[in-house]
């Protein structure tokens, strides 16, 4: 069978249990699996799972020094001249990187996979390896990430409604994303003196002999596309804006690993869990509404946190879970009313599998969590990357609302919870969608498009 091998940014849990549902389907079939990634930290979830990983090193290394640089520059408060020489500094580390090392060629060409998976951030490596013209195959964990006709920018809170304004209001925002993006080209550029990212793509490409002007599209969602080169989307179609879609994208569904063990980080958990699942069993119809909070885990926010606690001090007949994130003290909080259980992480599988409602920051791995669950849903976007377009494609197909997580009071986020727990409307669309989306796990279709390139 195949040696497959899968190159990861490797940063969020979410993304490599993305990863890890084709990595069992495909090992269930014979084939090996070995994960690639700078990050350190994803070896020991790889190997938890059984899973060959290497770890690029010099990459590591290269992005903590840069790291070390960034925290220290926002510290030391230098004068803008000293600030712009300590920048050109710091993108000369990556560009050395980039262009010098050559260690995830060395890698590739040491293992030598028969197909490479590369998750569509790593626009480098796509680039450095397309020497050994191997099969690849790029993974993208978003949604519709290409200009398409009344399909707004993935980071866009605008929700289409097929009107003439709608679509001129959508052809502006990519108009002037796009006009900032040049303009942003070409500042970095003299500002880095040579040493900006897309130059250093374009030098990695001609060392590679990879013809950049015909195969990268600098106009999309995300920066960079490659044209020529299959996309698969571990999304589901119907879940985004209706549009068209070409035949290098394809879209295979979520790849929720929901078989996934989860760790248990806090003991109190279990307890909580089971005295919760038992007063719902004995609530019958009239069980007690589960309410689950979650804001990723980059991101805290203990203002909004504290908001949403209050809407439960005022609603005894409801009970809520929240997942603070690992660097937020519980005891920052103070005391809670008795049906709030905070806990710094808890096994979201576990959560959704009970909960009636989440408050969630839009991300698109809980989401995809969300809807095979079974859980409507109300979307307060960190406003980072996909999550305003995520919130809005939550609202347009009626799985929940979506809300301002800065902005809105106590009592604001309390009527949107009484809004999305009243009305059954929000539980009948998820369930529909959920069907969708089961659809696509009965089919295996990530799996027969990957066989198809390996020519099984």
């Amino acid at each position: 069978m195949a040696h497959i091998c899968i190159v990861t940014v490797g940063i969020t849990a979410g993304r490599l249990n993305s990863n890890f549902r084709i990595a069992h389907q495909l090992r269930s079939r014979g084939h090996r699996i070995t994960f690639v990634s700078p990050i350190e930290s994803a070896e020991k979830q790889v190997a938890g799972q059984g899973f060959e990983f290497v770890f690029l090193s010099k990459e590591g290394a290269a992005l903590q020094q840069y790291d070390e640089h960034v925290q220290e520059r926002a510290k030391a408060r230098t004068p803008w001249l000293l600030e712009r020489a300590k920048n050109i500094e710091l993108a000369k580390i990556l560009r050395d990187h980039i262009l010098e090392s050559g260690e995830i060629q060395d890698v590739v060409g040491c293992i030598r996979p028969d197909l490479l998976l590369i998750e569509t951030e790593l626009t480098a490596h796509i680039i450095a390896t397309s020497r050994f013209n191997i099969p690849t195959l790029l993974l993208e964990h978003h949604c519709s990430t290409r200009k398409a006709p009344n399909v707004p920018i993935l980071s866009s809170s605008l929700i289409p409604n097929q009107t003439p304004w709608s679509s001129l209001l959508i052809e502006c925002s990519w108009q002037v994303t796009f006009a900032k993006r040049k303009l942003r080209y070409v500042l970095t550029r003299i500002y880095h003196r040579g040493n900006d990212w897309l130059s250093t793509l374009k030098e990695l490409a001609r060392r590679n002999s990879f013809d950049f002007r015909e195969r990268v599209d600098l106009f999309q969602w995300g920066c960079v596309t490659f044209t020529d080169i299959p996309t698969l989307f571990l999304s589901a179609w119907e879940f985004d804006f209706p549009h068209a879609i070409s035949h290098k994208e394809r879209y295979v569904g979520s790849m929720v690993h929901l078989e996934r063990s989860e760790p248990l980080v806090d003991d109190h958990y279990d307890e909580v869990a089971q005295m919760l699942f038992a007063k719902r069993q004995e609530g019958g119809e009239d069980k007690p509404p589960l309410v689950y909070c979650a804001i990723g885990s980059i991101l805290a926010d203990k203002d909004y946190f504290k908001r949403v606690i209050d809407v439960f001090a005022q609603r005894q007949d409801c009970d809520l879970i929240v997942s603070v994130g690992r660097k937020t003290p519980l005891d920052e909080f103070g005391p809670t009313p008795p049906n709030v259980y905070l806990f710094n992480v808890v096994p979201q599988l576990d959560v959704l599998r009970r909960a009636d409602l989440m408050l969630t920051h839009g991300g698109i791995n809980s989401i995809n969590e969300c809807i095979l669950l079974g859980v409507p849903m109300i979307v307060f976007s960190t406003e980072l990357m996909d999550g305003n377009g995520n919130a809005a494609r939550v609202e347009y197909h009626g799985l929940g609302l979506r809300g301002n997580r800065r902005r809105e009071s106590t009592a604001q986020i309390g009527r949107k919870i009484d809004q999305v727990l009243g009305d059954r409307r929000y539980k009948a669309n998820v369930l529909r969608m959920q069907e969708k989306y089961l659809a696509y796990h009965r089919s295996d279709k990530a799996i027969r498009i990957i066989e198809q390139m390996l020519g099984e």
